[in-house]
């Protein structure tokens, strides 16, 4: 397959059938003409286009949105009964935990990263991250079965979320609200579910960003300039097939897209009148209950090994630590 900028088989193909439904369109609308392939102009060849271009949207719209759970009504913590998460014991130490549970998205290990995105399981890998990790602390823990419970989160300080589309229960955002809510710490690398967002006053647009004007293959550079202890030592960051977030409180965002930067719904890297424009939030830092969260924007932030990605996981993880 080609390489585009997408990170599951159903965003491939959405992007295919996407693409052949604009031609059969265009050939039954009698604009273009293939000379070699026998195509007919009429409404039949028409409406199979406009079916193409439909299903190839839905597909494009479940990489980059996520797929559907079972379980997708919002949980409002705060319309729970009082009394239903009992505070949980947080770490003193500096102990990680992360969630390596879901089957798509990023893992950790090579073998799930094939099952994920046979094609370029590079997109689904995230080891390298974990072997920074390592190198900072001496240990870290993996919870490799769903569900999140509060079991598999006692006596940790920091829980580590990689992008996933897989969704989180009910039962699971409870669990993780309120481990924040006790004293724990979170730190939320790349999309995920936008009904565990909502707790804490975020959500993902879900729509990938480009900038008016640049030039690029599939590559945004945003620039740092911010004194924050997250972002100390990085120039920019280089981000691939990028996501914004929304949030309810400005005053956590310390990172911002340029104010060239848009939405591009339509994903034809052309800014168009009805496409909303920027800056936008990247990343997210705040404080919540007893405990401490980072969030960042981009789906894969760590994907291809840049450095100064690197950098900003481990300085986050750091400040939250340290909080």
């Amino acid at each position: 397959m080609p390489d585009m900028p997408v990170n599951t088989i159903f965003g491939y193909f959405g992007v295919m059938a996407f693409l052949f439904g604009v031609i059969l369109v265009l050939s039954g609308a009698g604009v273009i003409k293939l000379l070699d392939i026998s195509i007919q102009e009429g409404q039949k060849t028409l409406a199979f286009g406009i079916v193409f271009i439909l299903v190839g949207a839905g597909l494009i719209s479940l990489d980059l949105n996520g797929l559907p759970s079972s379980n997708r009504q919002p949980v409002l913590i705060s319309e729970l009964p009082n009394g239903t998460a009992t505070p949980m014991v947080i770490s003193s130490e500096p102990r990680v935990v992360i969630d390596d549970s879901r089957e798509c998205g990023e893992t950790l290990t090579r073998e799930k990263a094939n099952r994920i995105n046979p094609e370029h399981p590079e997109y689904a890998y995230a080891g390298d991250l974990a072997i920074e990790i390592q190198n900072l602390y001496t240990s870290y823990d993996v919870i490799n079965e769903k569900p999140i419970n509060t079991d598999k989160l006692a006596n940790y300080r920091v829980l580590v979320l990689l992008s996933n589309c897989d969704g989180y229960s009910p039962e699971e955002i409870i669990t993780i609200e309120n481990f924040v809510r006790s004293g724990g710490r979170l730190l939320i690398l790349g999309s995920i579910d936008n009904f565990l967002l909502s707790q804490f006053g975020i959500r993902y647009l879900g729509t990938p960003i480009e900038l008016d004007g640049a030039t690029y293959d599939w590559e945004i550079q945003i620039p740092v300039n911010s004194a924050d202890p997250i972002l100390k030592e990085i120039p920019d960051l280089p981000i691939h097939s990028a996501t914004v977030l929304e949030v309810e409180d400005p005053s956590t965002v310390i990172l911002w897209t340029p104010k060239n930067a848009y939405l591009d719904a339509n994903m034809n890297r052309i800014q168009e009148n009805a496409e909303k424009k920027g800056p936008f939030p990247m990343v997210v830092r705040m404080e919540y209950g007893k405990g401490y969260i980072v969030a960042t924007a981009n789906r894969p932030i760590w994907t291809f090994g840049y450095s100064n990605n690197y950098v900003l996981v481990l300085n986050a993880l750091e400040w939250l630590i340290n909080q």
